[in-house]
């Protein structure tokens, strides 16, 4: 039998709450600040995840636990936030600081002024954006949250079975579908690693950007499709859809008085041109040596405005063409990226 949507909120909330008593009995080892780095993230906290539970099952149970006993496991988290958003390569503001402020917000103490002040000091996404008048006033009512907004936190609270449940809902509930909805659908597709549907609501968001006026939302279009393809395996769907949007391409920044490799939009077609050669050559290689052929002059006189990758990836498809001079220029280029975008500066 199905759960409902209140039995599944009630779900999510028990298995948080699993987090709070944890804490509450003395276990802060994994809800507190422990810095890591990445290539990908920079620096950030292996414990938001873990923390980010233990907050929700406290905002979302206003009435499961005593407001006296948590007071204290409170400002500890919010102080572990504080180090998290001081030091975390994306900045930002994030949910846990909006609902640690609502929780600490409650107590009315004078001593929690400066911790608010050090919250709106803690990042420029702070600066710009922290009001703790304004999350002080945030429902604690789960179920009174948009179903959209449920779903994205049963997603990033890192329970994606009920997230699943949560979306057949909510698709049952729709009476006509819109744009915004397909988004969502999609967003959560990628999220919850559901390639099927993933591709199903990329399509549609494609042919519906596609209908746009002018070559460079066409190209945009075409531009997001192939770059989810790529990364999905899907590459001769890919380099056809390349082929289609080559004409559109040439002509994206005709209104724009500037050269299309020139800007973002034309830059990472180039890089999806180049990913398709390196994977694609060996089944299709003179329809790769065309593309090459295409793509050459523009990643010349280019050259001193590419993504760093980009250096990487043209030197090694340079080799598969057998142009060792071309290959070396790329490579050297790849090498040397910080002193050369500190001389275009």
């Amino acid at each position: 039998m199905q759960l409902t949507r209140e039995d599944l909120l009630e779900l999510l909330l028990s298995s948080c709450r699993f987090c709070v008593m944890d804490a509450l009995n003395g276990n802060l080892e994994p809800y507190i600040y422990k810095e890591h780095s990445s290539e990908e993230f920079g620096t950030y906290d292996a414990s938001y995840d873990n923390r980010f539970r233990l907050v929700f099952g406290l905002f979302y149970s206003p009435n499961h636990f005593p407001k006296e006993r948590c007071e204290s496991l409170i400002r500890t988290l919010f102080l572990e936030e504080l180090k998290d958003r001081e030091n975390n390569s994306f900045q930002g503001i994030g949910m846990n600081l909006e609902l640690l402020t609502a929780l600490l917000y409650q107590y009315h103490r004078d001593c929690d002024t400066a911790l608010f002040e050090s919250a709106l000091n803690a990042n420029f996404d702070c600066a710009c954006g922290y009001d703790a008048k304004r999350y002080a006033s945030l429902s604690r009512d789960l179920s009174a949250e948009s179903k959209e907004s449920q779903i994205y936190d049963a997603i990033e609270l890192g329970y994606p079975d009920i997230a699943k449940e949560l979306i057949i809902h909510w698709q049952r509930d729709i009476k006509q579908w819109n744009p915004s909805d397909i988004y969502n659908l999609h967003t959560w597709s990628k999220s919850l690693h559901d390639v099927d549907k993933q591709l199903e609501t990329a399509k549609e968001i494609f042919e519906e950007k596609k209908q746009a006026k002018n070559e460079w939302d066409i190209t945009s279009a075409y531009e997001t499709y192939i770059k989810e393809l790529i990364e999905l395996g899907r590459f001769e769907d890919g380099y056809k859809l390349f082929l289609e949007m080559k004409p559109h391409l040439l002509h994206s920044c005709d209104e724009k008085a500037t050269e299309w490799y020139k800007v973002g939009l034309g830059r990472f077609s180039l890089l999806y041109g180049v990913d398709l050669i390196l994977h694609l050559f060996t089944l299709k290689t003179e329809e790769m040596k065309a593309l090459w052929n295409f793509l050459k002059p523009y990643l010349l006189l280019a050259f001193h405005e590419l993504p760093h990758t980009l250096y990487q990836k043209t030197a090694e498809v340079a080799s598969l063409m057998e142009e060792e001079e071309m290959a070396e220029k790329f490579l050297t280029a790849y090498e040397e990226f910080p002193l050369l975008s500190k001389n275009l500066s």
